[in-house]
């Protein structure tokens, strides 16, 4: 993270009182008083309104916010807060919490959330219904680069919606979602400069070609970039998976609205993308699942993989088995099945995860949440695989240093699993040289006796 300079924000330089909310409704209802229209109409958004203290962008402030630092931005969201502060004349930040008093039919629409998932502090930014996406995108991008450039952990963008960017879920169906409302360039600095946000997430919001390709210019050390419940238009489509084909892009992709097929295409040989949930489709389309998993070991840097609505016959739990004991990187897999439970088929499964943990050496974690796996083979044959997977690298380590180094990694290793059978095993079974040395284990050889018995 670059070093800044902190500056004292002058807010009374930035912002300036004003009533715009006010005096829009007051040129729409020429004919009532204002207030006597908003009662009657019952609207409590606006009603809100007038109590609240509304507050403008000023000409100089623009110049002040590009320049914020973290403590500025605990000082900004501060000041924020109580109030609508105006980024122009059609844009807003709302600092009051009017979501829950939002109606279809208000002139005001909230159109996205930037939120800092460190301090978990939410800023909700309106717009006028009819503002052409142009002018609400530049006071966003201002929004965005403040927040993003004052925090040193995540910050997530998402569309409008009080919605928990961790319960997300599949947008398949439904209304198209919004689209994001930054600017290409914006998202490429973004990405791009070390003065921003290690992680950034972008939830529930549809992308075009010319963001995705934004996303592609992933050259910073270090940058977690997730998409979680998007979508992407056509041509956006294959910007983004155009660079995934050449290791550039997002590092998670989570329940996006991308063709599966055109996806495992896009995967195969790939090593940035790190984490993957398949969308419904893959869930709905046994073909489309199918073809993902026959193709998973070309994979090359998947850590996390979750999916579901599997088939549990023979054939496809083989498949599925298969596919994950092969993959080189694997270290988390979540699955879920779309048969009635059944003790038959959870002991079923429970076989074939055992069975795979035979072959597969880098898996640390399975869960399930539609399966209640047999306790016993739990117990006795999946945990201690699972347990060895996760110290396999610490034994691989031991077994590679040198002679002199050996000695005390392996008795620091002993001391650490010495409650543990399996992994005692698994230590010392690649030790035997050691624990034969003559100043250890080694038996001494018996002196020959002479013929007068001495």
């Amino acid at each position: 993270m670059a070093e800044h300079t902190p500056l004292n924000i002058p807010f009374e330089d930035m912002f300036a009182p004003c009533t715009h909310l006010r005096d829009w409704y007051a040129t729409r209802y020429p004919e009532r008083n204002f207030e006597e229209e908003v009662l009657q109409n019952y609207n409590r958004v606006v009603l809100v309104f007038l109590v609240v203290e509304e507050v403008a962008l000023t000409a100089a402030g623009p110049e002040i916010l590009r320049n914020g630092t973290l403590q500025e931005w605990v000082k900004f969201f501060e000041y924020v807060q109580g109030k609508i502060v105006w980024m122009d004349d059609e844009v807003f930040i709302d600092g009051v919490g009017l979501r829950p008093f939002y109606r279809s039919d208000t002139a005001f629409a909230p159109v996205m959330q930037v939120i800092t998932m460190n301090t978990y502090s939410r800023l909700h930014i309106w717009a006028h219904t009819a503002t052409h996406a142009t002018v609400t995108i530049a006071a966003c991008d201002l929004v965005i680069r403040l927040v993003a450039s004052c925090t040193d952990g995540s910050v997530c963008i998402a569309s409008g919606e009080l919605r928990d960017p961790d319960s997300a879920t599949e947008v398949v169906e439904g209304p198209p979602l919004p689209a994001l409302l930054v600017s290409p360039s914006t998202l490429s600095r973004l990405i791009t400069e070390d003065m921003y946000s290690s992680k950034l997430t972008l939830f529930e919001c549809e992308l075009n070609a010319g963001q995705c390709g934004a996303l592609r210019t992933n050259v910073r050390d270090g940058l977690q970039v997730t998409l979680r419940s998007c979508s992407l238009t056509v041509e956006g489509e294959r910007v983004l998976l155009d660079g995934i084909r050449h290791n550039q892009g997002p590092k998670s992709l989570q329940l996006c609205n991308i063709s599966t097929r055109r996806l495992t295409d896009a995967l195969c040989g790939n090593s940035s993308v790190e984490r993957l949930e398949l969308c419904k489709e893959s869930r709905s389309s046994s073909e489309g699942l199918v073809y993902f998993l026959q193709a998973l070991p070309e994979n090359l840097g998947l850590k996390w993989l979750y999916v579901t609505s599997t088939d549990t016959d023979d054939k496809s739990l083989s498949l599925l088995c298969r596919s994950v004991a092969n993959h080189p990187s694997l270290e988390v897999f979540q699955f879920d099945v779309n048969e009635d439970e059944s003790e038959e088929r959870n002991t079923r499964i429970s076989r074939a995860l055992a069975g795979m943990l035979l072959v597969n050496t880098v898996l640390q974690w399975i869960s399930t949440q539609t399966v209640d796996l047999d306790p016993l083979i739990l117990r006795d044959e999946i945990y201690p695989r699972l347990e060895v997977n996760k110290y396999r690298p610490r034994i691989v380590t031991v077994r590679k240093a040198g002679q002199m180094l050996r000695k005390p990694l392996l008795g620091r290793a002993l001391h650490a699993v010495s409650a543990n059978n399996t992994l005692l095993y698994h230590f010392l079974k690649g030790s035997k040289d050691i624990l034969s040395e003559r100043h250890n284990l080694r038996p001494r050889k018996a002196r020959k006796r002479s013929r007068y018995g001495k």
